[in-house]
């Protein structure tokens, strides 16, 4: 992105961040013509919205898959944005499948007092609440395939009509031009948690918990022979 008059230097700012449903106003400075050859400028870690008053909160990718979430379900992070009460139980078993009587329950989030049915999720800009309960999320994308997401909590614009109480727009990772993989463990088991006082109180033995998840991630540049694919990335995430 540049900027340019006739008697002045062009200038180009350069690391400005775009987040998911972000909208940001750069302030160009234009320097007179010969007073210096190139001017740069660096955008502020912290950048405030100042094309609308949207209360808003960001989640990124590295939060999502760095914090501690019992059941790997990005969803329970919707809950450390201010104005959102929940009762949901980080250990509840339903979490994280999906379905009509089980996935993340909608009822679990009110978002500034609003009724929890209210609130709207995306995935990718696609309509993720299954429609037939109205209760559930129709998927659970794996943290590690995240990008990040945003909690927007009132002020919205009008393209969000759906929703009257929260909006939660979910972005999942892209590749680059150069491949990039991980692969993980998510390891749980009793050997590793105390007992709990009334088990110990009747000299019981702590109840077995074995719980593996392995998975991985692998992205980067897609080739395909005799066509230019520079800018065509894939990502997977198992």
């Amino acid at each position: 992105m540049t900027a340019e008059a006739t008697g002045f230097e062009k200038t180009s700012p350069t690391e400005i961040e775009l987040n998911v449903n972000d909208r940001r106003t750069i302030n160009f400075v234009l320097q007179l013509l010969g007073q210096r050859q190139e001017i740069k400028i660096e955008a502020d870690s912290i950048q405030v919205n100042l094309q609308n008053p949207t209360a808003e909160g960001l989640i990124s990718g590295t939060q999502v898959r760095e914090l501690a979430i019992g059941t790997r379900n990005y969803s329970q992070l919707v809950a450390l944005q201010p104005g959102i009460s929940t009762g949901l139980d980080s250990d509840a078993p339903y979490v994280g499948v999906s379905g009509l009587n089980g996935g993340t329950n909608l009822l679990f989030f009110s978002v500034n007092g609003a009724r929890p049915s209210q609130n709207n999720w995306t995935l990718d800009g696609a309509d993720n609440v299954d429609r037939g309960s109205n209760l559930t999320l129709l998927t659970f994308p794996s943290v590690d395939s995240i990008a990040e997401f945003k909690v927007l909590r009132g002020n919205y614009n009008p393209e969000f009509g759906r929703g009257s109480g929260g909006q939660i727009n979910v972005v999942t990772r892209s590749g680059t031009s150069a491949y990039h993989g991980s692969a993980f463990e998510f390891f749980r088991n009793d050997a590793l948690a105390a007992n709990n006082f009334f088990n110990n109180l009747k000299k019981l033995d702590r109840p077995p918990l074995r719980y593996n998840n392995f998975g991985f991630t692998i992205g980067g540049p897609l080739f395909i022979p005799h066509v230019y694919t520079k800018k065509t990335f894939f990502f997977f995430s198992c």
